[in-house]
């Protein structure tokens, strides 16, 4: 993964948290280690061991109301140009804003016609 700028990177294994459903977990990491380290400030959620299979940039923004941010990140398989990575980024970003805007005006259409 390339991240424009410096965020703090975090990982975890591609693992379910069966302790929700009363299991047990076969690592500590799971799949919701992100969600648990950032809203519940469970940091010891996160696999310290670097890399693990699932990964995250947590970046430390502050966006005033009514404004928005994009923090680019692009997957890379190694080797090749980070600065490449970010080259279409503006396009991308909205093409998946407006494949999101379209997604949810069907889908809320649609469940409107259901009634």
């Amino acid at each position: 993964m390339c991240c424009d700028g410096a965020p703090v990177l975090l990982f975890t294994d591609n693992e379910s948290n069966e302790e929700r459903y009363g299991g047990k977990s076969a690592s500590p990491y799971t799949k919701d280690a992100f969600s648990s380290h950032l809203v519940q400030e469970e940091t010891n959620a996160v696999n310290p061991r670097k890399p693990a299979p699932k990964s995250a940039a947590h970046y430390d923004l502050k966006v005033p109301g009514r404004q928005e941010c994009d923090s680019p990140s692009a997957f890379d398989e190694g080797g090749g140009d980070r600065k490449a990575a970010f080259n279409d980024f503006s396009s991308t970003m909205e093409l998946r804003r407006k494949e999101a805007d379209d997604f949810y005006r069907l889908g809320l259409a649609a469940a409107c016609l259901r009634g």
